[in-house]
């Protein structure tokens, strides 16, 4: 609605499909939009309405399902492994928390990934977020997704990917009335400096809600408010014009919170491109290929019928039965047709050989997997040698990499919008600011399994030369499907001063925290003074890191050999510390 096109035409109008409906309840362009997502996705499921194929009139077409490879491969990897976390959950628990509660409470996760795969075949998808007051304090807010054919959205008209409104419409069935075409309508705009981006209503002042407004406006000064209002209308030639039909009035117009300065509908472009407000399908271009490979293996099923069973040619007049009455021939296992003396009857040569079909077949599809970024690695169809050579599996996995490498970019910076507007409405709804300049984290996890024999020796390595911490070592442990109890800290430290208090002989005092062991002691043996000596301490209350286990011995590589100095050499010069001392020559 109201949208400017750079680079090329709408998605929509790529490829003609020929079975396409439009929506009477959204406007004629968005209609079309809505059309092409359906047609999309009969396409993923290789239905009959996608495109017409050729077929003789006994068989039927056989749609190949290279699309749905194409989208289930793709959406797969695209924000694979995503994880929402705050910045640092040990500081701020009480965020953590909330936030954790949120995307289990909203199945972030599933509902988001089957969006994500929607959005792989029809080009877009979208979240919806809203807030409900009169639920109970910590579910107030709600994360939605929405079918993008049921969104409409209207652009600034010099910014052609800024949206100053939207409206969320769809079917509406009113249990009085069942018969009458109504519609739901959700509408969002802004109000900015005394200036509304309502289409009927430019001007807020000249409108019937100014002075309700004005109060508004006024204590935001120079704030961005979001309005909404929801309505029942009539679906017939006066919607989106100036003469709406309404119906009723579910929520008069009315401003969002303060705290929320942005529109609560976050659009996902699939696969984005400059100029171009909506997504493109990963199967955009690739539509007359398919269509191509179904017919030649439409065409093959027939042709391998035909050589089964035969076509056959005669010049002998059609078969009779008892009384004269002409029949149709009978071709099947076992029979035996007669014909008159003079004529012929024979089968026709038909297809020699199928293998150009299949070749055809293999280049069309060996072409839609290197557009779409499909390998052999990304299907799991690989060598074993392949499998275990990590850079092996990285090169023949670049293809798929880099069609969706940018796309997961997009992906993160959208989802941080998202979740960034979440901490809004919880301060909205649920009386909690978020505390400044903490960061909720998006993240996305490694594409291609991980080796974990591999990658635990690395940790260890790490871990050995204090490279890394063990928190840090727990976590990446967890990320390989290991999990740890939340105290398992304090049992490792039990376990231990469990046992060196076992294992300690008598004259020494067991392994404990430095500082503790220092106080005690000092405390033990003060003097006169009140002055412990801490020369005088046990071993392993020194102050330092003590230990039980036995000193290392020398390993020196000459640990084995005298010492020819005989602890002479402090005190000599550096000519005659380098060389060694003469044996005694033997007496005679």
């Amino acid at each position: 609605m109201s949208a400017k096109y750079f680079g090329g035409q709408p998605p929509w109008e790529a490829y003609p499909f020929p079975t396409g409906i439009s929506p009477t309840f959204l406007p004629d362009e968005d209609g079309e939009r809505a059309s092409t997502y359906d047609s999309l996705e009969s396409m993923y499921w290789s239905e009959d309405a996608s495109y017409t194929l050729r077929v003789i009139v006994t068989e039927q077409p056989i749609y190949s399902p290279n699309p749905r490879i194409v989208v289930d491969t793709i959406s797969h990897y695209l924000l694979k492994g995503l994880c929402i976390k705050v910045q640092d959950p040990e500081k701020h628990k009480q965020e953590n928390e909330d936030l954790e509660d949120f995307l289990d409470r909203e199945m972030f996760y599933p509902r988001f990934h089957i969006a994500k795969h929607g959005g792989c075949i029809r080009g877009d998808f979208c979240l919806h977020m809203t807030a409900d007051p009169s639920k109970p304090a910590g579910k107030r807010v709600s994360l939605t997704p929405v079918h993008p054919g049921k969104v409409v959205r209207k652009f600034d008209d010099d910014d052609g990917e800024h949206v100053t409104e939207a409206w969320i419409v769809e079917p509406y069935v009113d249990s009085d009335d069942p018969e009458a075409n109504l519609v739901r309508r959700l509408h969002y705009w802004y109000v900015e400096d005394d200036t509304s981006t309502k289409t009927d209503d430019p001007e807020i002042h000249t409108s019937a809600m100014a002075t309700a407004m004005d109060a508004d406006i006024s204590k935001a000064t120079a704030m961005r408010l979001v309005w909404s209002e929801e309505e029942i209308l009539q679906d017939n030639d006066k919607l989106w014009g100036t003469e709406e039909e309404v119906v009723q009035v579910l929520n008069a117009p009315a401003p969002l919170p303060d705290e929320i300065n942005h529109i609560p509908v976050f659009w996902f472009k699939n696969i984005a491109m400059d100029g171009q407000p909506f997504g493109s399908s990963d199967l955009r271009g690739l539509e007359r290929v398919f269509r191509g490979v179904s017919q030649q293996t439409t065409d093959l099923n027939v042709a391998m019928a035909l050589d089964g069973l035969g076509q056959y040619v005669t010049d002998a007049p059609p078969p009779t039965g008892p009384n004269g009455a002409e029949l149709s021939w009978t071709i099947e296992p076992g029979m035996v047709q007669q014909v008159p003396n003079g004529n012929f009857f024979k089968r026709v040569e038909g297809v020699g050989s199928v293998q150009p079909m299949l070749d055809t077949i293999k280049y069309a599809e060996s072409k839609i997997g290197d557009a779409a970024g499909i390998t052999s690695v990304s299907t799991g169809n690989v060598q074993p040698a392949t499998a275990s050579n990590p850079m092996a599996l990285a090169v023949n996995f670049l293809p798929t990499l880099s069609k969706i490498q940018e796309r997961d970019h997009i992906g993160i910076a959208r989802l941080k919008h998202v979740f960034h507007m979440w901490t809004q409405f919880r301060e909205a709804y649920e009386n909690k600011a978020w505390p400044d300049k903490l960061k909720i984290l998006v993240e996305i996890g490694e594409k291609l399994p991980q080796d974990r024999t591999a990658r635990v020796n690395e940790l260890n390595n790490m871990l050995d030369r204090d490279v890394i911490s063990k928190q840090y070592y727990r976590e990446e442990m967890t990320k390989l499907g290991y999990e740890f109890p939340d105290d398992i800290q304090d049992q490792i430290d039990e376990e231990r001063e469990k046992e060196l208090e076992y294992n300690a002989p008598e004259d020494q005092v067991a392994n404990v925290p430095a500082e503790t062991a220092l106080a005690a002691a000092a405390a033990g043996l003060q003097g006169a003074a009140g002055q412990g000596d801490p020369a005088q301490l046990p071993a392993g209350v020194n102050g330092q890191k003590s230990t039980t286990l036995p000193g290392k011995p020398n390993q020196s590589n000459n640990a084995k050999k005298t010492n020819e100095s005989d602890g002479t050499e402090s005190g000599q010069k550096l000519a005659r510390q380098t060389t060694a001392k003469k044996k005694p020559a033997a007496k005679a």
